[in-house]
C-alpha cells in the first residue's frame, strides 16, 4: 500500500495565497460597479416610449370610450351655439361652372332649431338660356285638400348648403341627419350605441406620455353606410379633426361624399366646429363646399322668441354687395379659374339685366314652332311687364273617356307677376261632348294682394260634370256613379292670421243634377260593373258658406323680401272645418251644420326611424239628417287591388266606398324602422332593407261598420334617374275578417320630398 507524504508547509503558503487573491478581486469588483453606478446617475438614456402590458389591450376603443363618456358634457356646454359662418359653394358640371358666396350670422339651438340671416350673398350661375315651358306628368293618389300654399324655394343647382343646418355634422349627437343630402338619420360614431353600429381600429399615435394625439379609424358594420377618421388629444380627451366618408347608396344625389371638419376648444371647453369641407362627385364632375365659422359663442340665452321661426332670412341688401366689398369680405380667396368666372360673370350682368338681352329671350320663346300647338301648347310671355300665356296643346285636349264619351278640352291661363311680388291669374277651360252635344266650362280668378300673409281672393264660375268624390279608388275615380253636374259659383278668400294659422272663408252656390238621363258610353260597363251606373237623385240647390282653420304649431319658414316659403313644423297639425248649408237662401234645399276636425303628424325619431300619423272625427249637425243629399256626405275611400294607397289617410283592405252625414271616427299610423332593426343583422343589412309596420281603424256608428287592419312590409328604397324613391311590399291583416284576394299584398311607391327633408308618408 502507498504511502502518501503531505508538505505542510506548502500547503499553508497555497491556501494563504488563494485567500489573498479572492480579497483583492471582490474589492476591484466592487470599486468597478461603483463607478458604473455614478457614470449611468450622471448620463440621460434615451429609449423610445413602449407600452408594456400583460394583457391585450383595444386603444381604439378605449380612446372612443373616453370621448363618449364626455358626451354629455359636451352638449351641456354648447346648448346654444352663435357664430359668423362664410360659405363658398363651387362645383362644374359638364364644363360649365356655377359659384354661390354667402355670409351670414348663425344661431343654433339644441337640438334641432337653426336660424340664419344671411347678410351679404354672391350668385355666379352659367347662364343656359331659356328652356321655355317644362312638361311634367305626376299621378297622385292622395288626398290634397289643405288651405296651405304650396309654396317652394328651388335649391339652385347643386348648392345644397344654404344655412347653418344644411351641414350640421354633431359627432355629440347620437344621430347625423343631413335630410338635403341623406335620406335618412344615420348613428354617429360617438353615440351611445357606437360599439354597435361600428368597428374601430387604430392608425396611429404621436406626441409624448399624457400628451399623445390618436388617429382612430371607423367603419360603419354596415359596410356601405359610413367610414372615416378621427384625431383625438389625450389630454383632456379633445376631438381635433374628423373625416367621414358616406357610402353611396344612402346619398340622394351624389356617387360620393366626403366631410373634413376641423374642431377647436373654447375657453368654456366647449369643443365646436370651426372649419367644414364637402367634397363630392357624380360620375365625371365634382364639387366642394368650403365652411368657415368664427367669433363663435355659446350657451347664450336663445329664446324661441328671440330667434323666431324664419329659419332663414336676408337683409334688404344683401343681393347688392359689389365685388369690391366682396374682396374685404371673402374669407377663402378664389382659385385662378373661379377668378376668371367671376371677371366674366360680372362682365356679362349688365348685357343679361339689360332690356336687349330681356327682349332676345322673350323672342326666343316666344317663337312659334311648328311642334307647339300640337306637342307642348303655345306659350308667351313679357319679362318686363310680368305677363305670361299659355294655351293647352292639342294632345291634350282629346278626352275619350269623359261623360258621354269622346269630349274635347280646351284650357288656357294669363298670368300677371308685379314688381312687390302680388299676382293676378285669371284661368278657364271649355269643353264640348259630341254624343250630348253640351258645352261644359269654368273660368277662375284669382289674386294675391298681400304675398307675406297669403291673402288671396278667388272666384269661379262654371257648369261642368264634376266629381262627387274627389279621393276614390282609381276604378271608382272613373265610375259614372262618381259624377254630376254642377252650375255653381264659388267665393273665397284665403290668409295667414298668424304664423302657421291658415284661415279659408267661403262661400258655394250650386245646382246639382244627376247625369242619368245623359247618354253614356257602355264601353266601360263590362270593365267597372255596377259601379259605372250613374246614380239618380232629383235635382237640388245649394248655399253653402264655411270656415276652415288649419294650424302649424311653431311653423319654420324661410323669408325671401315678400315671398315666405313655408317649411311645415315638427309639432301636430290641427285642422277644423265648419259648414253651414243655408236653407231657403237663393233657393237652397239644405239646412245643416257640418263639424269636422283632423290632427296629424311625422315624428322623425332619434334611432328607430320615423312615423305618420292621422285622427280625424266629425258628423252633420241637424233636426233632420237624413235628409242631405249624399253628395254632401264624408266619404271613405274603397281600396285598390295590390295598390297601397295612401296609408295615413286611406285604407287598404275596405271592400267598397262608404259614405255617412253622422258621426264618424278614423285613425291612421304607419312606422318605419329604416335601419333599425334589418341593419343589426349581418347577412340582412348589405339588403338595404327597411320594415314597415301600420294600421288604420274606422267607426261608423249609423251604419254598424267597424274596420281594423294591421299591415307589415319590407320597403327598399332606390334612385330612378333624378327622383329617390322607395318601393314596398306590404301584408294586410284584419283580425276577425278574412281579406279577399287582391287586398291581402300591397305594392306601394313612395318619393322623397327634398324640400321637406322627408319621405311621401
Amino acid at each position: 500500500m502507498p504511502i502518501l507524504f503531505l508538505n505542510t508547509r506548502r500547503f499553508s503558503y497555497v491556501v494563504q495565497k488563494i485567500v489573498f487573491t479572492s480579497i483583492i478581486t471582490f474589492f476591484w469588483g466592487t470599486t468597478l460597479f461603483a463607478q458604473s453606478l455614478n457614470n449611468l446617475e450622471n448620463k440621460i438614456i434615451e429609449l423610445e416610449p413602449a407600452l408594456v402590458t400583460g394583457e391585450f389591450r383595444d386603444i381604439a376603443r378605449e380612446v372612443i370610450g373616453e370621448l363618449i363618456s364626455i358626451k354629455s358634457k359636451q352638449q351641456s356646454l354648447s346648448k346654444t351655439i352663435q357664430c359668423s359662418t362664410y360659405v363658398k359653394s363651387s362645383y362644374e358640371i359638364g364644363g360649365k361652372m356655377s359659384l354661390l358666396e354667402f355670409l351670414s350670422y348663425s344661431s343654433y339651438k339644441r337640438s334641432d332649431e337653426y336660424r340664419d340671416f344671411i347678410v351679404a350673398i354672391d350668385e355666379h350661375f352659367s347662364e343656359d338660356g331659356d328652356e321655355g315651358i317644362e312638361i311634367s306628368i305626376n299621378i297622385d293618389l292622395g288626398n290634397s285638400n289643405s288651405i296651405v300654399p304650396s309654396q317652394r324655394e328651388s335649391i339652385p343647382g347643386k348648392h345644397f348648403y344654404q344655412g347653418y343646418g344644411d351641414g350640421n355634422v354633431d359627432l355629440f349627437s347620437n344621430t347625423i341627419s343631413l335630410p338635403k343630402l341623406i335620406g335618412r338619420k344615420i348613428p354617429s360614431p360617438l353615440g351611445f350605441d357606437a360599439f354597435l353600429n361600428y368597428n374601430f381600429y387604430l392608425i396611429s399615435i404621436e406626441g409624448e406620455p399624457g400628451y399623445f394625439s390618436y388617429n382612430i379609424g371607423f367603419k360603419s358594420k354596415n359596410k356601405n353606410l359610413l367610414k372615416g377618421k378621427l384625431k383625438i388629444e389625450e389630454n383632456g380627451w379633445v376631438l381635433k379633426e374628423s373625416i367621414l366618408e358616406f357610402g353611396k347608396s344612402f346619398l340622394l344625389d351624389f356617387d360620393g361624399l366626403r366631410i373634413q371638419q376641423t374642431h377647436i376648444m373654447l375657453d368654456s371647453g366647449a369643443v365646436l366646429v370651426s372649419e367644414r369641407d364637402f367634397d363630392w362627385f357624380l360620375k365625371s364632375d365634382s364639387g366642394s363646399v368650403q365652411v368657415i365659422h368664427s367669433d363663435i359663442t355659446v350657451n347664450n340665452l336663445l329664446s324661441r322668441r328671440g330667434m323666431g321661426m324664419a329659419i332663414r332670412s336676408y337683409s334688404k341688401n344683401a343681393y347688392d354687395i359689389n365685388e369690391d366689398k366682396w374682396s374685404s369680405l371673402r374669407q377663402i380667396p378664389l382659385v385662378l379659374s373661379e377668378q376668371a368666372y367671376v371677371n366674366k360673370e360680372d362682365s356679362l350682368t349688365l348685357y343679361f339685366d339689360s332690356d336687349e338681352y330681356v327682349d332676345s329671350l322673350d323672342a326666343f320663346v316666344n317663337k312659334l314652332h311648328w311642334y307647339e300647338p300640337v306637342f307642348s301648347g303655345i306659350y308667351f310671355r313679357s319679362r318686363k311687364k310680368g305677363y305670361s300665356f299659355y294655351l293647352d296643346p292639342l294632345v291634350s285636349q282629346f278626352r275619350p273617356i269623359g261623360i258621354g264619351g269622346w269630349r274635347q278640352n280646351v284650357g288656357a291661363y294669363f298670368s300677371r307677376n308685379f314688381k312687390n311680388d302680388k299676382r293676378l291669374k285669371l284661368s278657364g277651360y271649355v269643353n264640348y261632348g259630341y254624343t250630348n252635344r253640351d258645352l261644359k266650362g269654368e273660368i277662375e280668378v284669382k289674386y294675391l294682394f298681400n304675398p307675406k300673409r297669403f291673402q288671396e281672393i278667388e272666384i269661379a264660375l262654371g257648369d261642368d260634370y264634376l266629381m262627387i268624390n274627389n279621393y276614390e279608388s282609381i276604378l271608382g275615380t272613373f265610375a259614372r256613379r262618381n259624377f254630376a253636374r254642377g252650375q255653381y259659383l264659388t267665393l273665397a278668400q284665403r290668409f295667414e292670421l298668424i304664423n302657421g294659422l291658415f284661415v279659408r272663408l267661403s262661400y258655394k252656390y250650386a245646382k246639382q243634377s244627376s247625369i242619368a238621363g245623359l247618354t253614356l258610353n257602355t264601353a266601360w260597363d263590362s270593365i267597372l260593373g255596377p259601379i259605372n251606373q250613374p246614380q239618380y237623385f232629383p235635382d237640388y240647390t245649394v248655399s253653402i258658406a264655411g270656415l276652415e282653420l288649419h294650424y302649424r304649431i311653431g311653423q319654420r319658414f324661410i323669408m325671401k323680401g315678400n315671398r315666405k316659403l313655408l317649411l311645415g313644423s315638427k309639432y301636430p297639425e290641427l285642422v277644423l272645418e265648419y259648414r253651414r248649408g243655408i236653407p231657403k237662401w237663393f233657393g237652397s234645399n239644405v239646412d245643416y251644420h257640418l263639424l269636422r276636425f283632423y290632427a296629424f303628424d311625422n315624428i322623425q325619431w332619434p334611432r328607430l326611424g320615423y312615423s305618420n300619423w292621422t285622427v280625424g272625427a266629425g258628423s252633420f249637425l241637424g233636426s233632420n239628417l237624413d235628409s242631405i243629399r249624399f253628395i254632401e256626405h264624408k266619404f271613405f275611400r274603397g281600396s285598390d287591388q295590390y295598390l297601397m294607397s295612401d296609408p295615413t289617410d286611406s285604407f287598404q283592405a275596405l271592400d267598397s266606398t262608404y259614405n255617412t252625414a253622422r258621426p264618424y271616427l278614423e285613425l291612421y299610423g304607419i312606422h318605419h324602422f329604416q335601419g333599425a332593426i334589418l341593419q343589426q343583422i349581418p347577412l340582412l343589412r348589405a339588403l338595404n332593407l327597411e320594415i314597415a309596420v301600420g294600421g288604420s281603424a274606422l267607426f261608423i256608428p249609423s251604419l254598424n261598420k267597424t274596420q281594423i287592419e294591421t299591415f307589415v312590409g319590407l320597403e327598399k328604397p332606390f334612385k330612378f334617374f333624378n327622383e329617390v324613391l322607395k318601393c314596398g311590399v306590404h301584408y294586410v291583416t284584419s283580425p276577425g275578417f278574412v281579406i279577399r284576394h287582391g287586398f291581402r299584398f300591397k305594392i306601394g311607391l313612395q318619393q322623397y320630398d327634398r324640400y321637406q327633408g322627408k319621405w311621401g308618408y
